[in-house]
């Protein structure tokens, strides 16, 4: 399994949601978010990502563990994921981050 997949599968299991139901509500397909969960497909979009973490009432920032201080961000500001754009940026001085999990070969 990869970082983002083990999150969005511990969060669905901590909420009680089966993975055909997840999926449902985040207009995925069942075997999308399987091969998401179990590290196959490790570069969904941020739209997507979007979805899944709405429909498991967290954030993308905390699938992708992106929430809190980051070490590339001068200022250690909180990051933010902006479903209008598809942006993650920093709170404060606006640095636009892309998750090493979301890139390929990673």
């Amino acid at each position: 399994m990869n970082g983002i997949g083990e999150r969005i599968k511990g969060r669905r299991l901590s909420l009680g949601l089966g993975l055909r139901e997840v999926a449902r509500r985040a207009e995925v397909s069942a075997g999308y978010l399987s091969a998401i969960e179990h590290g196959d497909k490790n570069d969904p979009s941020l739209s997507i990502c979007h979805r899944i973490a709405v429909t498991l009432a967290t954030s993308v920032g905390e699938l992708f563990e992106l929430d809190g201080p980051r070490p590339d961000c001068p200022h250690g500001s909180a990051v933010w994921f902006n479903p209008h754009n598809g942006i993650v940026q920093c709170h404060r001085c606006g640095e636009v981050f892309v998750p090493r999990s979301a890139c390929k070969g990673n």
